[in-house]
């Protein structure tokens, strides 16, 4: 299953980067809509832009917590503001979850939609970028509304 996900997440960031079009930005993300660690490719959908509406998938794990671990899939679609260096980011993501007790056996899987509104800072052409966002999550498996926070940092090009 676990090969299954990767082999998947990795083609679809192949595909994404050979045929992209707009500004693309590569981080690690700690909290966010991964819930704990997590790798993300975001990109702006139209032409040679830096703003406007994008899209970020990722991959991440929440190692061994106090039930086991989880791999995370945070997919989701956003909208950045502002065509400096600085912009705001609107977001709206679904955290696809698949939990598990041992190394190979995966038992439960859920979807944790979120809301994303931040702050990112991206270079004119290429370089440093990072992002700062509040992300209330919706637990579909106990109801729960857990308030996160994510930090990420990475590379930003064209």
């Amino acid at each position: 299953m676990i090969k299954t996900i990767l082999t998947t997440f990795l083609f679809c960031c192949f595909i994404t980067v050979t045929f992209s079009q707009g500004q693309k930005f590569g981080f690690i993300e700690g909290g966010g809509s991964g819930v704990l660690v997590n790798a993300n490719f975001d990109m702006r959908l139209k032409k040679e832009s830096r703003d406007g509406i994008g899209f970020k998938l990722g991959l991440g794990n929440t190692f061994y917590l106090e039930d086991g671990k989880a791999t995370t899939i945070p997919i989701g679609i956003n909208y950045l503001i502002g065509k400096n260096k600085s912009g705001l980011l609107l977001g709206l993501n679904n955290t696809f979850s698949i939990f598990g007790k041992g190394t190979k056996k995966f038992e439960t899987k859920s979807v944790v939609p979120s809301l994303e509104l931040g702050y990112r800072f991206r270079p004119l052409e290429k370089g440093f970028a990072f992002q700062v966002t509040y992300n209330p999550l919706f637990n579909t498996v106990d109801g729960t509304m857990p308030i996160f926070f994510g930090i990420g940092l990475g590379y930003a090009w064209k």
